[in-house]
């Protein structure tokens, strides 16, 4: 059970709206979006309620409709990430134990062949949808669904709506006039506090979960994969027709925003006033190696023209 602010229920229907334009009308900006859809919200109260037990009523009661993706992908081919990344008994991953069953060996190419369709399907639509309209995904675990044939993922569903946030540089614009100023105040993220919830999500919560559980027993491969992310945030960086100070400061080697989700839960905060720490980026010292020896080259280079 768990508590559905009103604000948020209302939110969601309006991110969904939002969400189905942009795919029905605009889908080349975003990044290849497959819509969940939660088109609804429901709730219960007493006829004579006043406005303050509506609104109790609504919050303990209130529950978001969401679209059974299932009935179009396939139960039997959808899994969330949360269980996908996770570990049995055993603390052997899960991942590896349904490549198998899909027939995938886990030999390395293999690994990299399928972690390279998951990055790509994860990080195109929550890059794409941020940069171009300032749409705030929380694209963690449990609000990733993997769709998969055969073993290998052909989409990624984002739930959630209800947590999807706005920025208030571009994104803010998107919210209807006359929407409820507590609902408007609640969608509104600083673009800072949106990219570093973001990032978190991606690369902290999301991919490095995928890391851990592919190089189980071979940990030399994370660096090939943290590599896949690189090439893939560079990619998309080239491709976006917008400025990317974000993924710039990525590419040069800055550190990740990491959530310290401890002290919120423990201060029984709002999920907004969240802190960050700063991680060491996976490829910073592969930047670092590039740059050292793209400066040995020049030093050889101006000698030999000496």
């Amino acid at each position: 059970m768990r508590k559905n602010s009103w604000y948020e229920l209302e939110s969601a229907l309006i991110i969904d709206d939002l969400l189905t334009r942009l795919v029905e009308e605009y889908p080349e900006t975003t990044g290849g979006l497959t819509l969940m859809g939660e088109p609804g919200a429901i709730s219960w109260s007493p006829v004579e309620s006043n406005d303050d037990d509506r609104i109790w009523f609504k919050e303990q009661t209130g529950a978001i409709l969401r679209r059974n993706f299932c009935r179009s992908a396939g139960m039997e081919n959808s899994l969330m990430a949360g269980t996908l990344f996770g570990r049995d008994g055993t603390l052997y991953p899960n991942l590896l134990n349904f490549l198998s069953q899909q027939g995938i060996t886990v030999a390395s190419e293999e690994l990299l062949e399928w972690f390279r369709r998951y990055q790509s399907l994860l990080l195109r639509p929550v890059l794409s949808l941020f940069y171009n309209y300032g749409i705030v995904f929380e694209p963690h675990l449990q609000n990733t669904i993997v769709v998969h044939e055969n073993g290998y993922p052909v989409k990624v569903l984002l739930r959630d709506y209800e947590g999807v946030k706005l920025t208030a540089d571009t994104g803010v614009h998107w919210i209807p006039e006359g929407t409820h100023p507590r609902v408007r105040q609640s969608m509104t993220y600083p673009r800072s506090q949106g990219w570093s919830r973001i990032a978190y999500c991606l690369f902290i919560n999301n991919l490095s979960e995928a890391v851990l559980a592919l190089t189980h027993n071979r940990p030399g491969l994370a660096l090939d994969l943290w590599e896949i992310v690189f090439n893939e945030i560079k990619e998309i960086r080239d491709e976006l027709t917008v400025a990317t100070p974000e993924l710039d400061g990525l590419l040069a080697g800055d550190d990740i925003p990491c959530k310290t989700n401890f002290k919120v839960r423990l201060a029984g905060a709002a999920d907004k006033q969240a802190g960050y720490v700063r991680l060491t980026s996976p490829w910073s010292d592969s930047i670092a190696h590039r740059k050292a020896s793209s400066i040995t080259q020049m030093q050889k280079a101006a000698r030999y023209a000496k």
